[in-house]
């Protein structure tokens, strides 16, 4: 019995580290890719507009429309990220936390996962809170319900302001379904691409309820 339990122990420690190194490799892959993505930004965007350009002026203004929405997006997420970094190192280092770096850093990588990214870094934060002392538990608690509400309704509103102001609902959902599609690399881009896609809904809305009219009337 007892070879049993250090067999399913080991094989679950096993488990672990290769998820972390799998999840790891993935994210530095994702980040190298998007900061070379974004050093040719320019070149891209020319390149692109070019080629918008000759399929028309209507599909050359949402091209332009798309462009100026993603980079709202990608500004404000920029701006978070740094913003989040040093709020919870600087909080967490004030209550003693010895973890209050990591966190800091965890914290900062939670941005590109809304609601559910925030959630992970709070609960570890606790976990190890409650491990050190009592005190440094409350204080951790305290943190983790008042500072997410104050990201949430006063810092980040400020931040994206309101072209990017997507339903928390139609946030969750864009999230889950990008990673039950895609894993890690589908919850990243499952927000920039639901901006795209409201952009483009809401630019053609005119177009798809004159088409309905017109369909209705012949019938």
């Amino acid at each position: 019995l007892s070879k049993d339990i250090g067999k399913y122990i080991s094989d679950g420690a096993i488990n672990v580290v290769n998820a972390s190194i799998s999840f790891v490799s993935n994210f530095i892959i994702v980040f190298v890719s998007f900061i070379y993505f974004l050093l040719d930004m320019q070149k891209i965007r020319d390149n692109v507009s070019l080629f918008f350009i000759k399929k028309g002026k209507k599909t050359y203004k949402i091209a332009c429309k798309v462009d100026h929405e993603t980079t709202q997006y990608f500004k404000g997420l920029f701006s978070t990220v740094i913003i989040q970094f040093f709020e919870y190192s600087i909080l967490y280092r004030l209550i003693g936390h010895p973890n209050f770096l990591l966190i800091g850093i965890l914290s900062a990588v939670a941005t590109l996962i809304p609601y559910f990214g925030g959630f992970v870094v709070n609960v570890v934060a606790i976990m190890i809170a409650y491990v050190v002392s009592p005190k440094l538990l409350i204080l951790t608690l305290i943190i983790a319900i008042i500072f997410p509400n104050i990201d949430g309704y006063i810092i980040n509103p400020k931040i994206y302001g309101k072209t990017n102001n997507i339903s928390p609902l139609l946030t969750i959902f864009a999230v889950f379904a990008g990673g039950v599609l895609y894993g890690f690399v589908g919850i990243l881009i499952a927000l920039p691409l639901t901006i795209i896609l409201r952009t483009l809904y809401n630019y053609y809305i005119d177009d798809i309820k004159d088409k309905i009219d017109d369909i209705k009337e012949k019938i």
